[in-house]
This record gives C-alpha cells, structure tokens and sequence, in this order.
C-alpha cells in the first residue's frame, strides 16, 4: 500500500507486530507492562555517576549531561526525580560550560544514593495508572498536627 501510495519505507525502522517494541530508548512490554532501561543504558548511569563521586567538582556541561541523563532515567525510575533537585540547584547562576562547579557534600549523597539504586535496581516499572485512588475508596485518612502528632485509619485498622 505505502509503495501504492509512493509513501517511503525505512526498512531498519519498520518492524512488525510486537508485545516489546523500543520507543525513545526505553523497552515497552504491552504483556508484562511494564518500562524498561537497557541494560548499556544502566551501565552507563553506573559509570558516570562513579565517575562523578571520585571528582570534587565537574564542568558545568558536564554536570548538565549528567542531569539530562539521569532525567531520561526517571521516565522508567520515577522516584529518582526526587534526587536531581540538589544536583539542579548547583548549576544556577552558572553561565559559562567550561566554568568549574563544586560538588557539595548533599550532591555527593545523591550521587551516591542514585548509584545505590541503580546497582539494585532492574531497570524496570510498571506502567503507572491514569486513575487515582481517593481516601473514601481506599478507605484511607490520616491527619497531622505538630504539636499533638498523628493519626491514620486504613478501614479497620489505625495507629496514632
């Protein structure tokens, strides 16, 4: 039909049926469900991020790779995203890519931290719902206070 119509094909980027199909350099399982990182991908995270915590400061190009890197990480290891704010902050007022950026002791432990998970972690998650749960279906509800503490009920079950 494309050849019909005189619509090019790229052999090399037609593939057929599949339940796994890659798609921006993350694996889609439509059986299992399921986002995953390829395995050179991870390696190469593991890589830089030892890499960084053996140097006391890196170029500001160089920390930006890492943080665009590591941001593509967070599509399949969303609760790394939580660990690039520190990272982030020390590019801020940094104009030149060749000016050195100091890593501080709190970069240093997200560093750490993410290579940490990342030894652990399988490169995989699971396709997260569109629909959220409320309190009265989960029948969940908690509250705070300061100075007095807190509650939390879990249909039948509470502790304060």
């Amino acid at each position: 039909m494309c050849t019909y119509l005189g619509v090019p094909l790229a052999p090399e980027k037609t593939t057929g049926p599949a339940t796994v199909f890659q798609f921006a350099g993350i694996a889609l399982d439509s059986v299992r469900m399921e986002a995953r990182l390829p395995e050179e991908k991870l390696q190469k995270c593991r890589n830089l991020l030892t890499d960084f915590l053996a140097r006391r400061s890196v170029l500001l190009r160089e920390l930006q790779s890492l943080i665009g890197f590591l941001n593509f990480t967070c599509f399949v290891a969303v609760p790394g995203r939580a660990f690039l704010r520190c990272l982030i902050d020390l590019t801020k007022g940094v104009r030149q890519p060749y000016h050195h950026i100091q890593l501080s002791q709190d970069a240093q432990l997200d560093l750490a931290l993410w290579l940490q998970f990342l030894s652990q972690f399988n490169g995989r998650s699971f396709f997260l719902d569109d629909v959220w749960e409320t309190s009265h279906t989960l029948q969940l509800y908690t509250d705070s206070a300061g100075s007095i503490g807190f509650w939390a009920v879990f249909g039948k079950h509470w502790f304060s």
